[in-house]
């Protein structure tokens, strides 16, 4: 189901502002995700049907870690970039 939100961010269509236009947002929002479901779902069952052998042998599910465990090495060594700015910035404040 649609969620109406308080403030003018809408995950589906941002331009609209659920504040002024409520109906109609709902409205564009449901038709919206109809049609997601629409595209989405027979995709989904597709790649199922094609996959579903190597889902269950792990083999599919072997990359997909490989991949996220990536991410994550990615965002963390971000993270720790940013706090060495932000502790060398406080350093020379502090000097």
């Amino acid at each position: 189901m649609p969620v109406l939100l308080r403030y003018p961010v809408n995950l589906f269509y941002p331009n609209v502002f659920i504040e002024y236009f409520a109906g109609f947002a709902l409205k564009l929002q449901f038709l919206l995700v109809q049609r997601l479901c629409l595209v989405a779902a027979p995709m989904g069952v597709t790649f199922f049907m094609t996959y579903a052998d190597a889902f269950f042998n792990n083999s599919m599910l072997l990359p997909l870690y490989f991949i996220a465990s990536h991410r994550w090495e990615v965002v963390s060594h971000r993270r720790e970039a940013v706090d060495k700015r932000r502790s060398a910035r406080l350093n020379l404040l502090r000097a």
